[in-house]
C-alpha cells in the first residue's frame, strides 16, 4: 500500500512520486482528495490523515 500526500498541485505529483510515471504500476483503488483554503496559509501541520481500515 502506498500512500501520497503532497501540499501540491495535481499536475507536480509525477515529479516527486517518480512510481506514478512508471507504466506497470497498477491500483485497484484511488481516493484524491483536494481543498483550497479561502481564510488560512496551507501548512503541512495542518494536514488531515486518511484513516484505512481493512488494508
Amino acid at each position: 500500500m502506498n500512500i501520497y500526500k503532497g501540499l501540491c498541485m495535481p499536475a507536480d505529483l509525477p515529479r516527486f512520486y517518480l512510481d506514478l510515471a512508471d507504466l506497470r504500476l497498477e491500483s485497484a483503488i484511488c481516493l484524491f482528495h483536494q481543498r483550497f483554503s479561502t481564510n488560512t496559509v496551507p501548512r503541512w501541520a495542518a494536514g488531515a490523515t486518511v484513516p484505512l481500515s481493512g488494508a
